[in-house]
């Protein structure tokens, strides 16, 4: 992963901290990726290390990881309701409210680079399947 690419993660989990992202995320006992909680973010020295709670039976515990990836809505798989609420906040709410709402509601809206592709795309997170939030 770039060095751009971890700094855009980073960010973008950071501003989902308080709605409890799920994640996919390495068990580095052995290397399996299980489905976890994000709960926080540790940044020192150029890593960055992430704070899980594993929702797997089988490792039900606290861990950090590097290894992560969030569990992300597109845009297209908003629902009319959702679109309706969307186009309201964009014609009458400030930005942050309508970053904090995509945000809170895990859709994949931030650009990586200037060709505009997101997480999703870039295979940094992955789609969420249906019925996860």
């Amino acid at each position: 992963m770039r060095r751009k690419e971890k700094e855009l993660l980073f960010q973008d989990l950071c501003a989902r901290l308080p709605y409890e992202v799920k994640v996919s995320a390495c068990y580095e006992d052995t290397g399996e990726w299980l489905d976890a909680i994000l709960e926080g973010v540790d940044y020192t020295n150029k890593d960055t290390n992430y704070s899980i709670q594993f929702t797997d039976a089988k490792c039900p515990y606290h861990s950090w990881t590097e290894q992560i990836k969030p569990y992300l809505r597109k845009i297209s798989s908003m629902t009319q309701k959702e679109r309706s609420t969307y186009i309201t906040l964009l014609a009458h709410g400030p930005s942050f409210m309508v970053t904090q709402w995509l945000d809170r509601n895990y859709f994949d809206h931030r650009f990586i680079d200037d060709t505009e592709r997101h997480l999703i795309e870039l295979g940094l997170a992955l789609e969420v399947p249906a019925g996860m939030y």
